[in-house]
């Protein structure tokens, strides 16, 4: 087994890089090196990992710039990551001869766990989803703009890609319709700010985190860091509470 450190550097928005970490996390854990991590400051995360989250010291994580990073891709390739696929499937590409997937995924869910907003963030989430009454609400993800930029390449890399397939704007009125007939709140995200707009036009029972995009760009324009979070813990905590 190799004694060289596993890199991680963290890319796109907050939720794929967490559960992207969870998984490196825990396959360091397992290989029983140290994990580098270079959290980037760009694109739809563009704020510093130490000013969003608590780190405990039980994780074993190193920050490193991008000079370091870049050194170490160069350096040693195949121990550089920069992929942010589910833990699962991280155990699936370097884990399975460590341990069962099983373990895998619940180490890895302990690991994200671990991940704790700082206290001035965390009191926030907890303000919102109390007053939102989050713990009795229904969480729906209308995904429009990264969704449909991978068309083009799902059409032409996976076979058993559909377009007819796909969630229609149709099926998430009728799942809303549906909670509102039954007094039942939805808590919408979405990147499309039009579609947000209607949906609050047409229905009485949304509940949403106001987002402040200057275009419907959401990979230019980020959220503020504490929409990122509440709504990444609300996803994540929804997630492992059906898996855990």
């Amino acid at each position: 087994m190799t004694s060289q450190p596993l890199v991680f550097s963290a890319r796109d928005g907050l939720c794929n890089r967490l559960r992207a970490l969870a998984g490196f996390i825990t396959l360091a854990q397992f290989e029983q090196v140290p994990l580098l991590l270079h959290w980037t400051t760009e694109g739809a995360c563009n704020t510093e990992l130490d000013a969003l989250f608590e780190v405990p010291n039980s994780l074993t994580i190193r920050l490193i710039d991008k000079a370091e990073a870049e050194h170490r891709r160069a350096s040693s390739p195949e121990r550089y990551h920069e992929t942010s696929d589910w833990f699962t499937t991280i155990w699936d590409d370097f884990g399975q001869a460590l341990c069962s997937r099983e373990t895998f995924i619940r180490t890895s869910i302990a690991n994200l766990r671990a991940l704790q907003p700082r206290e001035e963030l965390r009191e926030r989430i907890e303000y919102f989803a109390h007053t939102h009454d989050l713990a009795h609400t229904t969480g729906i993800h209308v995904r429009m703009t990264d969704n449909i930029k991978s068309y083009d390449w799902w059409r032409q890399n996976e076979p058993h890609f559909s377009p007819e397939k796909i969630s229609r704007l149709a099926g998430f009125y009728t799942a809303i319709r549906k909670l509102q007939a039954n007094d039942e709140t939805a808590f919408v995200c979405t990147d499309n700010l039009a579609i947000s707009a209607q949906l609050r036009t047409t229905f009485g029972n949304i509940s949403q985190y106001d987002k402040h995009f200057t275009t419907q760009d959401h990979a230019s324009n980020p959220l503020p860091h504490h929409g990122r979070i509440a709504a990444a813990q609300y996803y994540c905590h929804r997630f492992l509470s059906q898996i855990a």
